[in-house]
């Protein structure tokens, strides 16, 4: 499930991805870089709410999925900050990137924890 929903999110963000760099950002380095970062930050977060899936406490669920949030916000920062220090770019145009990617990505994200979330009652995680 995880990595179909990955590999359907990829097909879909890669052209996105192609048209924002011809068009009108060519940071392909910094997409790049969104893209792995986001792609390590969901592999934690599904291998995580997994095994929280089966945990008789549905709070600990909540507690991440929320902290997920605030951990994709602060990376999301440091990335473009960080951007910035290191290439002081013309413009901010490399911002379209990353942003592409973390609505892709929230969006993939939405989809898995709601399917974790609503496994069914064997515990049978897809």
């Amino acid at each position: 499930m995880y990595l179909k929903g990955l590999a359907i999110t990829l097909l879909i963000l890669g052209p996105l991805l192609v048209c924002i760099h011809i068009i009108l950002a060519p940071y392909a380095d910094v997409a790049v870089t969104a893209v792995v970062m986001f792609i390590l930050l969901s592999l934690a977060l599904y291998l995580v709410l997994k095994r929280l899936a089966i945990h008789p406490n549905r709070q600990l669920f909540l507690s991440v999925t929320m902290l997920n949030v605030l951990v994709k916000i602060i990376f999301t920062g440091i990335l473009i900050f960080g951007y910035i220090q290191e290439t002081s770019p013309p413009n901010n145009n490399f911002v379209l990137s990353v942003l592409a990617v973390y609505v892709a990505f929230t969006i993939f994200e939405s989809w898995f924890m709601t399917r974790i979330a609503q496994s069914d009652a064997t515990n049978k995680i897809p």
